[in-house]
């Protein structure tokens, strides 16, 4: 009897001991619970109460309502095949879309959300920014987008909405930020041109090309016209999968290149006549950061308008017409989206000291815009590797193996003679009179050339593809 009578608190205690074993674990679960139902109802009770996603989900929806209308698909049946996507510019029919995606047609069919089919004809084209303007036929009832203004400037990190027809799939939209400003996708323009555009993570595919890019109020902000994919992250206008990166030109060299191509059917650019640095430079005098931009490294012609301004050798250029400047690119297009005999306001630190000029800006002469890497692809064309400048022509020398003269004709030592009606000399002038026959749009051109063995003129036709 004594013994189980002292074993009975020992008994208790591991009784007890056990239990509490047994039920922590429970306990401890149900107090997660508790906890977990606690959190998820004040959770919703905030959900309920903010109605801050809501209320950017009605933004949301309202511009991809504002821009139903306004957002075309395009189909053209040529060498290239189906092509993209553009966005109607104003009230008399003109559609805007880029250069690369009518390239080689003269009527293209657009394609509204409503599901209206409307034959178009290409009014112009411009391949040194990549842009081109449609007219519809008269008649056609349209709904042109906001575009923004001079005031509505783009920062890095904004929120965009491109619109466009990925893959064939019609009418999308798809949702992010400006990622970088003042890019120059290397590969999306082959001839060199104006490459100043902005980056984007809106996602963007093959079939985007020329649809809008639109910012948070509503308005255009910029276009569509190249990707970065796996197999060219320099930026490319055919085919391939998106990288998540796109880039889009912006509403200003936009505004400048259709209205010219509306008015008066080419694109005059203004030209400032200088030399710069590519890179930005920081001017700091006495510790003290004054300010970063692009140096002057030499003014010219003499009497050109950067000259009979008075801007001179190592001034250093901060503002373009109140824009800051990301990099060379940036002043380039901020003067050449102008046109020539504006007056445009060049704030630049001299010496340490700010100072500005009104300069009233020459035309840019179009061979300029055509880059030496341009030229030699160009010259490519008829196979030839390199060329040699004469009296006479251009000489061809080194031509390819796998250039078939059954295709072309040509072979090393013949003499390029004229393009179309142009006489060329060197590899600039056949690069011009390329450009000025408007292969860059698809068309054929006649080129004219000497046989070298036989000295007797014959004739080739060369077109892009």
């Amino acid at each position: 009897m004594r013994r189980i009578v002292s074993f009975g608190p020992a008994l208790v205690v591991l009784i007890a001991v056990i239990s509490a074993m047994w039920m922590a674990p429970r306990l401890v679960s149900q107090m997660r619970h508790e906890a977990t139902v606690t959190r998820v109802a004040l959770a919703r009770q905030v959900v309920a109460q903010d109605d801050i996603l809501g209320r950017l989900q009605s933004q949301t929806r309202a511009i991809a309502d504002a821009f139903a209308p306004s957002v075309v698909h395009i189909e053209v049946r040529s060498f290239r095949g189906p092509a993209g996507s553009g966005w109607v510019f104003d009230e008399d029919g003109h559609i805007v879309t880029n250069a690369h995606v009518v390239r080689g047609s003269e009527n293209v069919s657009v394609q509204f959300a409503d599901g209206r089919l409307v034959r178009a004809k290409v009014l112009g084209t411009d391949a040194f920014t990549d842009i081109a303007v449609l007219k519809l036929d008269p008649g056609a009832g349209v709904t042109p987008a906001v575009r923004s203004n001079a005031s509505d400037i783009v920062h890095q990190g904004d929120i965009v909405f491109a619109f466009g027809s990925p893959f064939g799939f019609k009418f999308s939209m798809s949702q992010g930020i400006v990622s970088g400003l003042g890019r120059a996708p290397s590969g999306a323009l082959d001839n060199g041109g104006l490459t100043h555009v902005n980056k984007t993570d809106a996602a963007g595919d093959p079939g985007n090309s020329g649809g809008p890019q639109v910012g948070i109020r509503g308005r255009v902000i910029g276009m569509n016209v190249a990707i970065a994919t796996g197999a060219d992250s320099r930026g490319t206008t055919g085919e391939g999968q998106s990288d998540g990166i796109s880039f889009a030109i912006p509403m200003g060299t936009i505004e400048s290149v259709v209205t010219q191509l509306i008015n008066n059917g080419e694109v005059r650019r203004g030209y400032l006549g200088i030399q710069m640095n590519s890179a930005l430079q920081r001017v700091v005098v006495n510790d003290e950061f004054l300010g970063a931009g692009i140096a002057i490294s030499a003014v010219n012609p003499p009497d050109g308008p950067a000259a009979s301004a008075g801007l001179r050798r190592g001034d250093v250029i901060v503002r373009v017409s109140g824009r800051e400047l990301v990099n060379s690119d940036v002043l380039r297009s901020l003067v050449s989206s102008r046109q020539p005999g504006e007056s445009v306001r060049i704030d630049v630190l001299r010496e340490g000291e700010p100072t500005s000029f009104d300069v009233v800006l020459g035309e840019f002469p179009a061979v300029a815009l055509i880059d030496p890497p341009a030229q030699w692809r160009l010259i490519g064309r008829l196979g030839s590797r390199d060329s040699d400048q004469a009296d006479d022509g251009v000489h061809l020398t080194r031509v390819r193996g796998d250039a078939p003269r059954g295709r072309l004709g040509v072979e090393s030592g013949d003499i390029v003679t004229r393009v179309g009606r142009t006489r060329v000399r060197d590899a600039e002038d056949f690069a011009l009179a390329l450009f000025d026959n408007n292969i860059q749009d698809g068309r054929t051109v006649i080129v004219n050339l000497i046989d070298a063995e036989s000295d007797k003129p014959y004739t080739i036709e060369l077109r892009l593809r």
